[in-house]
């Protein structure tokens, strides 16, 4: 019971720290993660909340992984992830929008830090992994690629989506920015350094009991 309650504390954590760092990011208009792109297009393509859009868009990621390799865990990570989709609603009826550049960059710069932290929660939760996530995985053991080299093919992917819903609903490239080529390449490494010091404060947590 205490491992379970450790696990969706971590998670329910995670999800409010990446739903924020989601929505500073857009709310920077410097760019968003290429996922955060996409669903964020498609809420201004079909004029509903960027939260209520992620979940759709989730979902058609979550069909895909099925179609590929059905399992019945898949939809307990699914599922999860609407906390985080409710969390980007909420969060971006607080924060405003800005259009001053100190503030835009201010945000951005915190959604850099945010978004690698919230990520570390969710993995140190060891709840079930999101659709994104099992697509990889599943994408990774059919094509025998690097995880690298799939990972940057589902990126673009959801770019060039991106890019379709902003110039079909006439915002351009919309949330795709310079920011959201910093946001790939800086994730991962921010995820890295994040899991050493959660680690440790485990370890030290555990000795002291």
């Amino acid at each position: 019971m205490d491992k379970l309650f450790k696990r969706l504390t971590y998670y329910l954590i995670g999800s409010a720290i990446l739903s924020l760092g989601i929505s500073l990011s857009l709310r920077s208009e410097l760019g968003a993660g290429a996922f955060d792109a996409l669903y964020y297009n498609l809420s201004k393509l079909v004029n509903i909340k960027p939260g209520t859009s992620m979940y759709i868009a989730i979902f058609m990621v979550y069909i895909i992984t099925m179609i590929l390799k059905p399992r019945k865990i898949y939809i307990v990570g699914y599922l999860l992830t609407g906390v985080v989709s409710a969390g980007v609603n909420i969060w971006l009826e607080i924060i405003s929008k800005t259009t001053e550049l100190g503030i835009q960059v201010f945000f951005f710069g915190s959604a850099v830090v945010l978004l690698p932290l919230g990520v570390t929660f969710i993995i140190q939760s060891k709840l079930p992994l999101s659709p994104m996530d099992n697509l990889l995985v599943i994408l990774v053991e059919k094509t025998k690629g690097s995880v690298a080299l799939i990972k940057t093919s589902i990126e673009t992917s959801f770019a060039v989506t991106a890019l379709i819903f902003g110039f079909a609903a006439g915002i351009g490239v919309g949330a795709l920015s310079l920011g959201t080529i910093i946001i790939t390449f800086v994730i991962g490494p921010g995820i890295g350094f994040y899991m050493k010091f959660i680690k440790e404060i485990d370890v030290k947590r555990l000795a002291n009991k």
